[in-house]
């Protein structure tokens, strides 16, 4: 890779814009998007937290396992109260500064052009924009896991053990945010290796001391704190979940595949240049893919799982867009370099567009704050709602407490027949895709069922969030 060829005081400028753009599109909708999937459930987390069950179970045990996550949620409750705004400033925050201690630190391992080519790539990322408005835990720990991967790399080139102490401390910190990401102390165990062994240095083998020290401890903290509270998490071995091969293919479409596929180019030209820093990140990304294929296999899987793993994609992605960049602006007049130069880096990002202004019409969430409102204006205390995700209802019009049941998976037609309405009418929910009513329902309500409304915002890209509305009309 040859030398930046913009100065410092350039890609300041660029890096300030392009912070300033990160912080707009993750404050942009933060409090109009409706509660999501588990984000209420981080408040029930809290208060676990806060107020312990003697004999807590399950995924009563989650927040004894990832302390510093519910720390934070607990600290923007306290600071700014209840609701999508105060809920999800910790995540935006977390997001925006990931992306700032990359495009400080990033400089100190690769060029400036590959640097911009990660930040803007990380910014314009709609799963990123997505997970730094989502109130869990996801931007968190990514944050901490991107600073002990950059502290590694620092304490590799710089052959510095203050931060390769640094890297092992926040590789531990990693642990108590997300228990699934507890492997960044391997990789960072497994880089000091690999860097001994093509580089030799003189204190190499303090490094693989303090690393395996590192690791020891986290291994500890591991089998003796988090494993005997994590294994009492039920396995619901009627539905994992993804197979490895969809756990892949939706992992891999949710990171985008314009990332995934420029990272494989960025992975042969960082081979190509520097074998030992190549093999360092293919770990990262390595892992990744390791967690995609083994953890359905155990648990019910979801992509997010992986997402604080995919900054390894990102750096290889950079890599192609920056280089690319270098290449081709060299072939033009300097008064022409730096519109040439940011056209080059901004086209792959922008290969997402689609997906990103998709995003701002819905915030890729079901609108429940609207179907509750429906729900209030166009049904009476003697209907019956039958729903999947009942609680989101009932977050935004309480007076729907006791209305409704949690619509199960199997024997609906028996349950529905147990609980239904008898002098009202007879509703059903379905938070929905693209193919509409869920199957496992989809042939009976039809059949049994008509339409009132959908409600769903309009996408420029292949996704949807309908909320289908449906009203019983099948024989008594």
């Amino acid at each position: 890779m040859i030398d930046s060829q913009i100065d410092r005081k350039s890609y300041l400028y660029i890096l300030i814009f392009t912070l300033i753009l990160a912080a707009g599109l993750r404050l942009g909708g933060l409090a109009y998007w409706s509660f999501a999937s588990d984000e209420l459930g981080t408040y029930n987390e809290i208060e676990l937290f806060l107020h312990p069950k003697q004999n807590s179970y399950g995924d009563e045990n989650v927040p004894k396992m990832i302390p510093i996550s519910i720390g934070f949620h607990y600290l923007a409750r306290e600071l700014f109260g209840i609701g999508e705004l105060s809920a999800r400033s910790i995540p935006a925050l977390m997001g925006w500064l990931q992306i700032l201690i990359l495009g400080i630190l990033l400089p100190f391992i690769f060029n400036r052009e590959i640097s911009l080519g990660v930040v803007i790539c990380l910014t314009l990322s709609p799963e990123h924009i997505f997970y730094s408005q989502y109130h869990r835990f996801y931007t968190i720990t990514a944050f901490f896991a991107t600073l002990s991967i950059l502290m590694g790399l620092l304490a590799f080139s710089r052959e510095s053990i203050f931060y390769l102490i640094l890297a092992l401390a926040t590789s531990i910190i990693v642990l108590f945010c997300h228990t699934l990401s507890a492997c960044i102390v391997g990789i960072i165990f497994l880089m000091t290796l690999i860097d001994y062994y093509f580089h030799k240095p003189q204190s190499g083998k303090k490094f693989i001391l303090i690393a395996g020290l590192g690791l020891f401890l986290s291994c500890l903290i591991f089998f003796l704190y988090l494993y005997p509270l994590g294994k009492s998490k039920v396995i619901d071995y009627n539905w994992r979940g993804l197979s490895p091969f969809d756990a892949l293919a939706s992992s891999i479409s949710q990171l985008s595949w314009p990332i995934f596929l420029s990272s494989l180019l960025g992975g042969g030209i960082l081979y190509y240049f520097n074998r030992c820093l190549f093999i360092k990140v293919f770990v990262v990304c390595f892992a990744w893919i390791s967690m995609v294929l083994l953890l359905p296999q155990v648990l019910t899987f979801h992509s997010a799982y992986v997402f604080p793993m995919n900054i390894g994609y990102f750096i290889l992605s950079g890599i192609t867009i920056g280089v690319a960049a270098q290449h081709l602006t060299i072939l033009f007049r300097s008064s022409f370099r730096m519109v040439i130069f940011l056209a080059i880096i901004t086209f792959l990002p922008f290969m997402n567009l689609p997906a990103l202004v998709s995003y701002y019409q819905n915030g890729n969430r079901h609108d429940f704050r609207r179907a509750a409102q429906w729900l209030v204006e166009n049904t009476t205390e003697n209907d019956f709602l039958a729903v999947l995700e009942g609680d989101k209802l009932e977050y935004y019009q309480p007076n729907l407490k006791g209305r409704w049941k949690k619509l199960p998976r199997k024997d609906y037609e028996v349950w529905f027949h147990n609980h239904r309405s008898l002098v009202g009418r007879n509703y059903f929910v379905f938070p929905a895709g693209r193919y509409g009513i869920p199957s496992e329902w989809k042939s009976w309500v039809e059949k049994n069922g008509s339409i009132q409304t959908t409600i769903v915002a309009r996408r420029f890209d292949d996704h949807d969030y309908p909320i289908i509305i449906v009203l019983y009309r099948g024989p008594d």
